[in-house]
């Protein structure tokens, strides 16, 4: 890896273009992230855990109402309720070969295709 760390650049002076916050700065949040109780989770939180005229919490009535709709056949509130109940199910992508085609990842061919070979300036511009 040593070979390669000779031509580190910082991001600014390379010849990438870059994309979101350096060509469009407007994009940035300046103030950060809300302060607790200002996002609109929080506020939703809030109002999820008051009481309702008939005892019950509100968020108690929206997971009922969640599950009539289900019930009703609401495709959306089906999958809402059953990814809530057993979470969605685990994707696993696998890149696999077999005894006649093996999946080979030279990752120094990999390197020297981007950067070069060590020691060689590279005229790779991105533009």
């Amino acid at each position: 890896m040593a070979k390669y760390n000779e031509e580190i650049v910082k991001q600014s002076e390379n010849n990438i273009k870059t994309m979101g916050f350096a060509s469009h700065p407007e994009n940035i949040n300046r103030n950060g992230r809300p302060k607790t109780g200002q996002a609109l989770t929080d506020i939703m939180r809030e109002v999820l855990e008051e009481d309702l005229p008939s005892g019950k919490k509100r968020k108690e009535a929206l997971v009922r109402r969640v599950l009539e709709l289900a019930y009703e056949g609401n495709e959306a509130m089906i999958r809402m309720a059953w990814s809530y109940l057993e979470g969605m199910p685990v994707q696993r992508n696998v890149l696999a070969g077999d005894e006649e085609n093996p999946v080979v990842i030279d990752i120094k061919k990999t390197l020297e295709k981007i950067y070069g070979s060590p020691g060689e300036v590279s005229t790779n511009s991105k533009e």
